[in-house]
């Protein structure tokens, strides 16, 4: 599953084609049919431009870039990965980083100059892409070239313009697509993080650990790399292949145990996109959680990028006091500390908080969390012996 990036669209690959669904009822609203045979497609990227697929074979991967032309979906490059002394190829996911920005002003034919908005996210020796044109007489016309010098509103490339572009056309560039590979360089004990250059497919780098292992759903975006690893998405900062955070997600069944299987991830415009086979509710009528089985027919669940309410700790201390005695006279009492959390475990400040109890009383009944997230209440006891139940509700 991949993203066109306008919201509207989203596109799978499979019997020999690309496909593109309508992104509110899955309907088919194009289909691209492939120049070349294309196998079971087990990942699926879109970088701006080109298509991107990821194909398993025997004793390795395959890995290609099309471009859709003229209603076909053309190949444009193939880079196969055949299991050798040094890796033993078996990955099921990859992503693309890419780069992109608009046309500042319209940039001619001839000329190897090119005006862009930002040229800052771009480097020497990038090679980018520009277009589809939308300048009269040049309509969906793309120009290939290589940045070999640039300054603050310009890049400029190694050959003049082939055709005509106007304001606000993309500029492009793809450098690298990392392959989460089951198995490490040297070694079949640990999975690997594998680095390619986009252009060429060489090898450049990688990294090894355990977390990397048996990734079925990754993507890029925002300049990082985003793959799902149990119960959370995990960050990683493009080039360095660092941690850069990690986000909670509700991938559980309806047991809220299972780890559901998540076979493709989309991130846009702040919302991600989780390719499943099913869709796990909380049915508030008979007070538990239940799903919605797919078949034979995947679906997306969508959860939001962007901070929120996640966590709702509750602690009291102690966690065991006396009832009160004599009645109506509280003997003891629980300090009562409430903590907020977004998805990413980052206290949450200024929320509003509502307390309540089925026995006794907790003071005060509301507050607004502090800098660490936190407010705190006082629980009085009764003359009942029970387990108590203090509810905590953000509003």
């Amino acid at each position: 599953m991949a993203s066109d990036r306008t919201n509207s669209y989203f596109y799978t690959a499979s019997g020999g084609a690309l496909y593109q669904k309508n992104k509110v009822n899955g309907n088919v609203v194009s289909l691209f049919p492939a120049n070349f045979t294309l196998g079971t497609v087990h990942s699926l990227q879109f970088d701006g431009v080109y298509y991107w697929t990821l194909e398993r074979q025997t004793s390795g991967v395959l890995i290609r870039k099309w471009e859709i032309v003229s209603g076909i979906l053309v190949q444009r490059s193939i880079f196969s990965y055949v299991s050798d002394a040094m890796i033993d190829y078996d990955a099921y996911s990859f992503s693309v980083d890419y780069v992109n920005t608009t046309l500042s002003a319209v940039a001619y034919i001839g000329s190897s100059t090119v005006p862009v908005i930002d040229s800052s996210i771009f480097n020497v020796g990038d090679e980018v892409v520009l277009g589809p044109s939308t300048y009269s007489g040049y309509t969906d016309k793309k120009h290939i070239g290589t940045i070999v010098s640039k300054d603050a509103t310009n890049i400029y490339l190694d050959v003049p313009l082939s055709y005509t572009f106007n304001v606000g056309n993309g500029v492009y560039c793809s450098r690298y697509f990392y392959l989460f590979n089951k198995y490490a360089p040297f070694t079949t004990s640990m999975g690997s993080l594998l680095r390619f250059n986009a252009s060429s497919g060489v090898l450049t780098s990688f990294s090894s650990g355990t977390i990397f292992s048996d990734v079925k759903a990754s993507c890029f975006y925002n300049d990082k790399i985003l793959f799902v690893k149990g119960n959370e998405l995990i960050y990683l900062s493009n080039g360095t292949m660092f941690l850069y955070r990690h986000m909670a997600i509700d991938n559980l069944g309806k047991d809220r145990a299972t780890t559901l299987n998540t076979y493709a991830i989309v991130a846009h415009s702040d919302v991600l996109y989780s390719l499943r086979d099913r869709y796990v509710f909380y049915d508030s009528g008979v007070d538990e959680w239940d799903e919605e089985v797919w078949s034979s027919q995947y679906n997306y669940v969508s959860s939001s990028l962007l901070s929120q309410v996640y966590f709702i700790e509750v602690k009291a201390t102690p966690d065991i006091i006396h009832v009160v005695s004599p009645p109506g006279v509280p003997t003891s009492t629980s300090d009562i500390t409430i903590h907020v959390l977004d998805q990413y475990r980052v206290p949450l400040s200024g929320k509003t908080v509502n307390l309540s109890t089925d026995e006794g009383t907790v003071v005060p009944i509301t507050g607004v969390t502090d800098s660490n997230g936190e407010i705190t209440a006082v629980y009085n006891g009764t003359t009942t012996e029970k387990m108590v139940e203090i509810t905590a509700t953000v509003v």
